[in-house]
């Protein structure tokens, strides 16, 4: 019997339409450059010092002593000692090797989480969204409730005043760009331990928060005890093609008098083999001093590019709102955000993204990647 569930999967005919649509105007004006701010992937190339750990490793595997075949699925050793030492040096807060979990990049973890919380649970998301995690919930049948990020909020919104049991945050949010500061995080924490909900938060984009931002969840006090936290190197480091990341599953986390740590570590026995050794080699190198400098070239490269970006759409007179790597601009009196899609694809000839994509709070929004050269 098929799961009815997919069939509640709401359509990406905004995300299809806009491909059709950029297809087509090539097609017709072949000599018309066009600028993208529409993708969400990096555009610099893999940095020296990843690209030397993977060439060795790759080599390695070729011979009798450097072969590897399975290894544990929660990561190979060096790169949990890495991953751990990235959040003591870097984050200033303490995660032991037992409460990482490698995998091949944050969207597997999205979906494969929610499988630890019952058909029952309600999943409580922001609107406008990152639509894996809806896509994530509605497949596995999970409610969803949702709370609205707006110019208001500063498009953060606060705890509402029903309870969840699994709770998305993004902050730099994707598509918003808008981020959390230490107070509007606290409020989440303390909302999870008043309703007993856990706290998913997505750090895909933490390298991009400004000074004086939290970039990791467990900055805040008490936050190991509600939440765990999804980690990606794809946009820090360029790894959207060779997929590895990590969550941190938190000894002290439990709900229903169950340590989660204990059950998502039976989960990923069953269902995943592990990430490739060659992602996980390049991976410590990019939690190297090394590599975390070279990154560091292209993740301010984007920085630069959100805000000469901003500063140009206020000037073309748009309310232009958060910050690296997305920025949420209110279309023009009279636009849709399709509308407006089409105008800035015919007469400024660039891409964005139509905000309906992301939720119906969207509607009068389009989004800008700062991910260009």
């Amino acid at each position: 019997m098929i799961n009815n569930n997919f069939f509640d999967l709401r359509a990406n005919y905004v995300f299809s339409e806009v491909a059709q649509k950029v297809k087509e105007f090539k097609e017709q004006n072949p000599d018309v450059n066009l600028t993208s701010y529409g993708i969400g992937d990096v555009c610099f190339p893999l940095s020296k010092t990843v690209v030397t750990a993977l060439e060795n490793a790759a080599a390695g595997l070729g011979t009798d002593d450097g072969f590897l075949g399975y290894q544990d699925e929660g990561g190979i050793k060096a790169l949990k000692a890495a991953v751990s030492n990235f959040y003591k040096n870097r984050r200033k807060v303490s995660v032991s090797e037992n409460e990482i979990f490698v995998s091949d990049g944050a969207k597997s973890d999205i979906g494969g989480l929610l499988e630890l919380f019952s058909t029952s649970s309600v999943v409580l998301v922001s609107d406008p969204v990152y639509p894996a995690y809806v896509d994530a919930a509605t497949i596995r049948g999970l409610a969803v409730q949702t709370v609205s990020a707006t110019p208001e909020n500063r498009f953060l919104p606060e705890p509402p005043d029903f309870s969840a049991d699994v709770i998305f945050l993004c902050s730099p949010s994707n598509p918003t760009g808008a981020t959390y500061d230490y107070a509007g995080l606290e409020k989440w924490v303390r909302y999870a331990k008043k309703v007993g909900a856990v706290i998913l938060f997505d750090a895909a984009y933490a390298e991009f928060s400004p000074d004086g931002f939290p970039k990791s969840i467990y900055e805040i006090d008490g936050a190991k005890e509600v939440a765990i936290e999804i980690s990606s190197l794809s946009k820090s480091h360029g790894f959207t093609g060779l997929r590895c990341g990590w969550s941190v599953v938190p000894d002290e986390l439990e709900t229903s008098g169950v340590r989660l740590n204990k059950f998502w570590r039976r989960r990923q026995a069953a269902r995943f083999n592990g990430a490739s050794v060659l992602a996980q080699a390049g991976a410590v190198a990019a939690l190297s001093e090394e590599g975390l400098s070279e990154a560091s070239v292209y993740i301010n490269h984007y920085k630069r590019n959100a805000e000469a970006l901003k500063n140009r759409l206020i000037e073309e007179g748009l309310q232009v709102f958060g910050s690296a790597p997305y920025l949420w601009v209110k279309c023009p009196s009279g636009f849709t955000d399709e509308s407006y899609f089409d105008y800035c694809l015919s007469q400024k000839h660039e891409i964005v993204t139509p905000g309906s994509g992301f939720g119906s709070s969207g509607k009068e929004f389009v989004r800008y990647s700062c991910f260009f050269r």
